[in-house]
């Protein structure tokens, strides 16, 4: 299982490895935060206006023209409604029209490695500030877990059948995105970098993109 889970990451570390060869590196620790929009958070639940909702720990190699790094990674979801039962009445004792209906409650998260591979461009940015773009490689476990009752009503006041609803969906997936950010060196030791990434969550369900943008903070050791 992890042979098959660190595969993809070793094939893009050998390629470029012997494309970097003999270049000076700079190596730090970083640590990051993120937020999700599009139907990445509409669909899913997994981030609303509150909450960021990645969260990430890692190391990053850079000199004057690439920037790699590898983190681990996790999504965290919120609790959201996918589904109502339309009961009527006080009791809830009846409901608007007969039909299958279901409360049903939705959260979803990701977790896994992600591997950057990014090219430093000059724009013409102030002293300190550096822009580059490049793709981001991830492969990353999906989770779906829902929970709730379902009921069929042969009319309006005639209750047929309730169900519980505990549903647990899982599966892993390779990704890959294009990414654009800005960095900002603090000194010789210090830096923050800001990340957009066009991301795609295969979920089993139902897959879901959007643009997930993440604030990060590193140490050179």
């Amino acid at each position: 299982m992890t042979k098959k889970f660190l595969a993809p990451f070793t094939l893009v570390a050998l390629l470029f490895g012997s494309s970097l060869h003999g270049q000076n590196f700079d190596y730090s620790v970083t640590m990051g935060i993120g937020n999700a929009s599009g139907s990445l958070a509409n669909q899913t639940g997994l981030n609303n206006s509150e909450i960021f909702n990645s969260f990430a720990g890692g190391f990053q190699a850079s000199n004057n023209k690439w920037i790699l790094g590898v983190s681990f990674r996790q999504y965290v979801g919120v609790n959201w409604i996918v589904s109502t039962i339309p009961h009527t009445g006080s009791s809830g004792s009846s409901v608007s029209a007969a039909g299958s209906y279901e409360n049903r409650m939705r959260k979803s998260d990701a977790l896994g490695l992600d591997f950057d591979v990014a090219y430093k461009v000059n724009i013409g940015l102030p002293e300190g500030y550096y822009s580059y773009i490049g793709a981001r490689i991830q492969r990353l476990q999906f989770r779906q877990v829902d929970i709730g009752s379902g009921e069929v009503w042969a009319s309006t006041s005639s209750l047929t059948s309730s169900r519980v609803i505990a549903d647990n969906l899982t599966s892993t997936k390779m990704n890959f995105n294009p990414m654009l950010g800005i960095g900002y060196s603090f000194n010789d030791r210090y830096f923050g970098q800001l990340n957009i990434i066009n991301s795609t969550f295969a979920f089993e369900r139902k897959s879901a993109s959007g643009m997930i943008t993440e604030l990060s903070f590193g140490i050179k050791f």
